[in-house]
């Protein structure tokens, strides 16, 4: 029930991820007939927005490894073109060698434990000469950053700092060694450009329901309830301290990744 209340919300306020996801589409080349697969299709917007693209005769898969976004975007979206699964990368060895014209994942590889899987399975998937497209932050958000840091800080919450942090889930790397990825995994030409979009909030209550739900409650996960109200408190009181006056906005710097898979 807890993974379902945050996929809803996720789905709610994830606003900077779905632009994320609409640039990364805008990049590629996509049309009638194609078969592509989203890899982390969370709640299911952007797989709607690919299917729409590929018709009348292509079709979109999405799978996604958590199983409250998967129910949401069951739930929520339903096309003759795009079929759900709930599962990570590894499913893509279902669909045999050579059998997909498209993969594309939108903020999910920073996330796995394992993205070199992701991308191999991937390239396996793909037919010869097509692409494998994603988009990753190059390093954390600076809200995200103050956020954490304002209830780590306290020493109330300094021992949660590793158990209870979001950003303890992502995996930032250089742009080199994604890059560097794609071609250890059998694909000839990898480039990347850069799609930075702006994460923004009215308050930074509602930037911790973000998080929260972001992270799939990893974020102050582990903690008591009178333990996350207390954090809550400290959001309320000490965010503006640091971060002053400044509206809650910042630049993450995201880049979207091109590879093509060799003959």
């Amino acid at each position: 029930m807890r993974a379902l209340e945050l996929a809803e919300t996720f789905h709610r306020t994830g606003e900077w991820d779905y632009d994320c996801g609409t640039a990364l589409l805008r990049s590629l080349a996509i049309g009638p007939g194609m078969r592509v697969v989203e890899l982390g299709s969370a709640t299911g917007r952007l797989a709607i927005d690919a299917a729409h693209l590929v018709v009348p005769d292509g079709e979109v898969i999405g799978f996604e490894p958590s199983e409250g976004r998967f129910e949401i975007a069951q739930r929520y979206y339903r096309a003759g073109n795009v079929t759900f699964l709930h599962g990570g990368p590894e499913q893509l060895e279902a669909f045999g060698g050579e059998a997909v014209d498209l993969v594309y994942s939108n903020l999910l590889l920073h996330r796995l434990d394992d993205p070199a899987l992701a991308v191999r399975a991937a390239s396996r998937a793909l037919k010869a000469g097509r692409t494998l497209a994603f988009s990753c932050p190059l390093g954390p958000p600076l809200l995200v950053e103050t956020l954490e840091e304002v209830i780590f800080s306290d020493p109330a919450f300094a021992p949660h700092r590793r158990s209870a942090s979001g950003l303890a889930t992502w995996s930032c790397r250089p742009l080199d060694e994604w890059l560097d990825l794609a071609r250890q995994a059998g694909f000839t030409r990898a480039s990347a450009n850069r799609i930075g979009a702006e994460l923004a909030f009215d308050t930074p209550s509602s930037l911790a329901v973000y998080w929260e739900a972001a992270t799939e409650g990893c974020f102050l996960g582990g903690l008591s309830a009178a333990e996350r109200e207390a954090a809550s408190s400290l959001v309320d009181e000490r965010f503006g301290r640091r971060w002053g006056d400044k509206p809650l906005r910042s630049q993450v710097e995201v880049v979207a990744i091109h590879a093509t898979r060799g003959d």
